[in-house]
């Protein structure tokens, strides 16, 4: 290995590790959702992105291999940031197109510029993750956040110190919202760390089940006492913050997420469940939810549940407002992160309080970006879920598989999320969506060996 390839490497090596870095960060401060964290995190990914850039225009770093199917998928990203900054041009007169005019040109920019930082963080993934090492610690970043998170928040709870990130909680008091503001986007976050850890066990475990009794009970043995034991005990410790969250959807959407990602996991890989695929899921319904939620909360959440009125539901009058909104401005939309500004005018609620979101991701990128946003968003989701299928379908590597899964579970659990309330205008939240996703098709397109003048293969994925 010559010293140029040797200098590569430990380029990369150190790009890859401060992008975990980042994905790591993004959540602390208040999941990056107020101005001095959310400009720090596009500093710091657009800052980074443009240094693999230039270093790999430089031949100090390269991309790894990528086929046709990543510049779809990249695309249909870029159409949607395109169509985001029309109503900018628009504004400025660049454009005349009256109907495309961002009513809030301040907020239509900087959510623009946070889709940008998207956009870097996924370029970041599409060129450094070369290798099921690399989606391995992609995956476990993910989970080593949810963890933290989830002991924070339990920590709060247990001993009433009332504490977000360095700061007194404001609201949410009695319930455990980790270093986020809302306990909904907390949860929300821990459904994605908890999709990331199903995603490092499930797709590990014996896809059948031995006929010799006794090969039969060491393969029960050996998934409580073998490493995979060790991620199911983070599960629990996310699962018990997720309860104490005492969000209604974020458990129901978590359980849900669940069921289908594994009945997606069976059907792409043409097998019954066997006994052990049977245990987790079981162990994850029965042990964590019920036994765990005996002690720290589940009635709680049943009871909130129980005690919702769909009629009485504040949201329930908001969401006809948001219609009446929509209803009003013009269907190609009023510009990214002009909600508040539009709704304001609107409003007709029986309650002083203030409204920044629609509460349902749906409606609020439809009143922002119109059918076009919506159309370019649905079938970037549908994009990238149809080839986390093809990962479980088509490779054998068990973190690929892994990754593949993480990606359908986290899109099912925030697509639910998405319809009570708004996850994926938490930059933390849809960063770490976009990450999963973008990972699950790095994986799909890349090619098995990267051979290059002078340079050894990397590892197959």
């Amino acid at each position: 290995m010559t010293d140029s390839v040797r200098k590569s490497q430990i380029l990369e090596r150190l790009l890859y590790g401060l992008l975990l870095i980042g994905i790591f960060w993004a959540p602390l401060p208040f999941g990056s959702n107020t101005p001095w964290a959310e400009s720090l995190l596009g500093i710091y990914f657009t800052g980074l992105c443009c240094a693999f850039l230039v270093f790999v225009s430089l031949g100090w770093a390269r991309f790894a291999s990528w086929n046709g199917r990543v510049w779809v998928f990249l695309l249909i990203y870029l159409l949607w940031a395109l169509w985001v900054s029309v109503p900018l041009l628009v504004h400025k007169g660049y454009i005349d197109a009256p109907a495309l005019n961002a009513v809030d040109y301040a907020a239509t920019r900087s959510a623009w510029l946070l889709t940008l930082t998207y956009l870097a963080a996924m370029l970041l993934v599409l060129g450094l993750v070369s290798s099921s090492r690399r989606v391995r610690g992609i995956l476990w970043v993910i989970v080593i956040g949810g963890v933290l998170q989830a002991v924070y928040g339990v920590y709060m709870v247990t001993t009433g110190t009332e504490y977000s990130f360095f700061r007194p909680k404001q609201a949410y008091f009695g319930v455990a919202t980790g270093t986020f503001v809302n306990r909904n986007h907390f949860a929300g976050y821990l459904e994605l760390s908890l999709a990331a850890a199903s995603g490092l066990v499930l797709p590990t475990l014996t896809t059948y089940m031995p006929v010799n009794w006794r090969r039969r009970l060491l393969s029960f043995l050996n998934f409580f006492y073998g490493q995979k034991v060790y991620v199911r005990m983070l599960m629990i410790l996310m699962v018990i913050g997720l309860l104490l969250s005492q969000s209604r959807m974020g458990n129901t959407a978590f359980v849900a997420a669940l069921l289908t990602a594994a009945i997606v996991y069976l059907f792409a890989r043409r097998m019954r469940p066997s006994g052990l695929v049977l245990v987790l899921i079981a162990s994850v319904l029965i042990v964590d939810i019920f036994l765990i939620g005996q002690w720290y909360g589940l009635e709680k959440v049943a009871e909130r549940i129980e005690q919702t009125r769909f009629e009485a539901e504040a949201r329930t009058y908001l969401t006809a407002e948001v219609m009446d909104t929509w209803e009003h401005h013009s269907p190609y939309g009023v510009g990214l992160g002009g909600f508040t500004t539009v709704f304001q005018h609107h409003r007709q609620l029986p309650s002083p309080r203030f409204w920044d979101h629609a509460h349902n991701d749906y409606l609020q990128f439809l009143i922002e970006t119109g059918w076009p946003g919506v159309a370019f968003l649905g079938v970037l989701v549908l994009y990238s879920a149809f080839h986390a299928f093809r990962v479980l379908v088509t490779r054998r590597r068990s973190h690929n598989m892994a990754i593949g899964f993480a990606a359908i579970m986290a899109m099912v659990s925030i697509g639910l999320h998405s319809l009570v309330d708004f996850n994926l205008q938490i930059p933390a939240n849809a960063l770490t969506l976009l990450v999963l996703m973008t990972a699950a098709m790095a994986v799909k397109v890349r090619k098995n060996i990267h051979l290059s003048k002078n340079r050894t293969p990397r590892e197959t994925m």
